[in-house]
């Protein structure tokens, strides 16, 4: 009969074993420790990352639309861009083609990375709009405010540590009138308007 048909294959359905669950993407160490890098600064907080490693790239992508890619171990890139200059080293470089909407962000493998990434990180803020040309004379120019954003972000994260919460805690009244703005920084949105077609270019970070 047609109810006992159906419930044979109803049987035969109840006896065959279920779909497995795909496996979770499991992150190699390399990918791990660069989202890690990533997520400590402040302006890519709550971003999405997504890490190459056989590029040895990330691509931020913020929640405003902002979007830049860092590339890690960039020494072969840094070193020509020394030369070029007439440098020794190079740790960290920010750059926009022309034409390019987004900059890159190119750090050294021996890099300070809470100290340069934050750096050029800072100058990609500038180049955005999101820091205003207003608050970068206000803080000793291009290079000062990124130099002095990248020592401050570096201090912060590195602070729960005993030692360096003296060292911070002996800096913080130089830091006082940036912190609030600092501290701001990396909560803001970009503006609306669209980014220059110049080409853009972050001065090298030649110390760590």
């Amino acid at each position: 009969s047609e109810s006992s048909a159906a419930e044979i294959a109803q049987r035969m359905k109840d006896r065959q074993p279920e779909t497995p669950p795909t496996p979770a993407t499991v992150e190699s160490k390399w990918q791990a420790e660069t989202r890690s890098k990533l997520e400590a600064v402040p302006a890519f907080k709550d971003a999405k990352i997504e890490t190459d490693e056989k590029a040895g790239t990330a691509r931020i992508t913020r929640a405003d639309g902002l979007a830049t890619t860092v590339h890690f171990d960039a020494d072969e890139k840094l070193a020509k861009a020394a030369t070029k200059i007439g440098r020794k080293q190079i740790y960290g470089l920010y750059f926009r083609k022309n034409g390019e909407t987004e900059g890159r962000i190119y750090i050294h493998s021996k890099a300070n990375h809470a100290n340069i990434l934050n750096h050029e990180v800072m100058h990609w803020l500038e180049d955005t709009g999101v820091v205003t040309k207003e608050e970068v004379e206000q803080y000793g120019g291009t290079e000062a405010i990124a130099e002095k954003y990248g020592k401050w972000a570096g201090l912060k994260q590195r602070k729960k540590d005993s030692f360096f919460q003296r060292i911070y805690d002996a800096m913080e009244p130089l830091f006082s009138s940036q912190r609030r703005f600092f501290e701001d920084v990396g909560k803001r949105q970009a503006d609306t308007a669209p980014v220059p077609q110049q080409p853009k270019g972050g001065g090298p970070t030649t110390t760590e």
